[in-house]
């Protein structure tokens, strides 16, 4: 189970890197590997990481797939979170991380309204497991918002502009 947990999670690496728009392939089946990988720590925290990355590349992914990720996190989020809170704290950074990323670059065009609408139902059912740690992660980024504002603000010019409108 532990050669089958590392080579999924290196398969999933390697397809992400090739960009390839066809992730259904991997998610088919991803409560079950999300199941074996609980065993093994590094590895699902490596698959927490892949999926919160693969989850916000919405402008990259069908619908189908975000959603079947978004299914394989919660449940294996809710199996780990009394265990290990940690879990949840670090997929919602990341998923968060790789959102803002992704809103840089992939914008939110009409053509990717419906995903981008997924991918934040997905984030909010993600949010909804710890709502204390929510609340703070949410506050902590509220708060940074505020920071940007004041030195943008401060500094008025075109890129602290550009960086406040991509929040």
């Amino acid at each position: 189970m532990k050669t089958y947990a590392a080579n999924y999670n290196r398969l999933l690496k390697q397809f992400m890197e090739e960009h390839s728009s066809d992730f259904q392939l991997f998610f088919v089946a991803a409560t079950d590997v999300t199941m074996l990988c609980l065993p093994f720590k590094i590895y699902a925290r490596k698959l927490v990481n892949n999926f919160s990355k693969i989850i916000m590349l919405y402008s990259k992914i069908d619908p189908t797939s975000q959603i079947l990720i978004c299914t394989a996190l919660k449940q294996m989020i809710s199996a780990t979170h009394k265990d290990d809170p940690t879990f949840f704290q670090n997929c919602i950074k990341k998923m968060y991380m790789e959102f803002t990323k992704e809103s840089k670059a992939g914008g939110g065009g009409h053509g990717v309204q419906e995903t981008l609408r997924v991918a934040q139902n997905c984030f909010s059912e993600l949010l909804a497991i710890d709502l204390t740690e929510s609340y703070q992660l949410g506050f902590l980024y509220i708060r940074q918002l505020c920071l940007h504002l004041r030195n943008t603000r401060n500094n008025m010019n075109a890129d602290a502009v550009k960086a406040i409108y991509s929040w």
